[in-house]
């Protein structure tokens, strides 16, 4: 057993899980095949949105389906593969290391998150065209990123619960930033942990 409990686990792999079956379905039906991807009618059909149909077709013929010839769906599985493989590492090396891959983790998940208003930007901008696929991907991104956010809240609160206890201070809820500082503390005191080795210290200004 690792340092990730099994929910959390599940919590860290199943979303990228879901983003990689989504991806191979295109690149199998649509790349490989050269059909329209399950679910996906030719024509395309109506969004809830006023002037943007659902039309995998058009999104996935246009140019911004691509970069340098590579598909974005290609892309996506790497994303989602590394996802997978720093969260499976993490839960298994020691510190320090285990300190500098959540870190890393983050940044990547972020990394993802901040690409995804560019794409709708061109699906309901430029295309008016939605890629059922592409927004399971997107939704899946979103939550892998949620999903590191909430457990850094967590294990921030539970290292620096442990601290301020031992202070005699009262915790209250804090969040690591991408600086891997655990930040917060009672109002003029300050209680912080450093993720890589979770480094503990503490200081009264």
């Amino acid at each position: 057993m690792g340092r990730l409990s099994l929910k959390w686990l599940t919590l860290f792999v199943a979303f990228s899980v879901v983003g990689i079956f989504s991806s191979a379905v295109v690149l199998y039906t649509y790349y490989y095949l050269h059909n329209a991807p399950p679910l996906c009618t030719v024509g395309g059909s109506q969004s809830p949105f006023p002037g943007v149909t659902i039309n995998c077709i058009k999104v996935l013929s246009s140019p911004y389906a691509e970069l340098a010839d590579v598909p974005l769906d290609v892309l996506a599985v790497f994303w989602f593969v590394a996802n997978i493989a720093m969260a499976m590492a993490y839960d298994k090396v020691a510190e320090p290391a285990a300190g500098k891959l959540l870190r890393a983790l983050m940044y990547w998940r972020f990394l993802g998150l901040a690409i995804i208003p560019y794409l709708l930007y061109v699906e309901f901008a430029i295309l008016h065209a939605l890629c059922l696929y592409c927004t399971i991907m997107h939704s899946m991104i979103i939550a892998d990123f949620i999903v590191i956010t909430v457990y850094a809240y967590v294990t921030s609160s539970e290292l620096r619960r442990g601290c301020c206890l031992r202070a005699g201070r009262f915790p209250r809820p804090v969040f690591i930033g991408f600086s891997g500082w655990v930040h917060g503390a009672a109002p003029g005191q300050h209680c912080g942990a450093f993720l890589a080795g979770h480094e503990n210290h503490e200081h009264v200004p």
